[in-house]
């Protein structure tokens, strides 16, 4: 029973060391700490995909998300859900979104996120995607998204496209 145990627990642990993709990545950088960006698959000449991060202010001055880019793909917008009901119904957040120091900003699937434009280049899932994240203050940082299954659909709308601005200005 002890050798069975010991062959299970070695086989999990092998498993875990080469299952690279299975590893949320980070990027610290200028006080803040860049977790997990990712973006879903999209084929070329798709409309757009959509893309999300955690982002931790470990500095002492609250810092702004205002752009973000991402290779293969158009102009991107920052957009929040307009609607508790319709989770695809967008609003362009104009000026960005301020994450206080020592705050989270949490972009997901269904609340905010990162609207990139027309896809000219595939994006196939489990590889990673160079792109940067734009801040006020720190500038562009470079960051590689990871190509996550698209299993909403939900990058329906051009980040060019028509889309009216929030009403209330987003902070964190």
């Amino acid at each position: 029973m002890t050798l069975l145990k010991a062959f299970g627990l070695a086989a999990i642990a092998g498993g875990l060391s080469v299952c690279g993709v299975c590893q949320a990545h980070e990027v610290k950088i200028k006080g803040l700490v860049l977790h997990h960006p990712w973006v879903h698959a999209a084929v070329a000449g798709d409309v757009g995909t959509d893309g999300f991060v955690m982002i931790t202010n470990t500095g002492k001055t609250p810092e702004r998300l205002i752009g973000a880019t991402l290779e293969g793909a158009g102009d991107a917008a920052l957009v929040r859900s307009s609607s508790a009901v319709d989770a695809s119904a967008l609003c362009r957040l104009e000026n960005g979104i301020e994450i206080a120091p020592g705050a989270t900003l949490v972009l997901k699937p269904g609340a905010s996120g990162l609207l990139f434009g027309a896809v000219a280049k595939p994006l196939r899932e489990d590889i990673y995607a160079n792109g940067t994240l734009v801040f006020a203050h720190a500038g562009a940082v470079k960051v590689e998204f990871y190509v996550q299954a698209d299993d909403s659909k939900a990058a329906s709308h051009s980040a060019t496209g028509a889309m009216a601005a929030c009403v209330v200005p987003a902070t964190q």
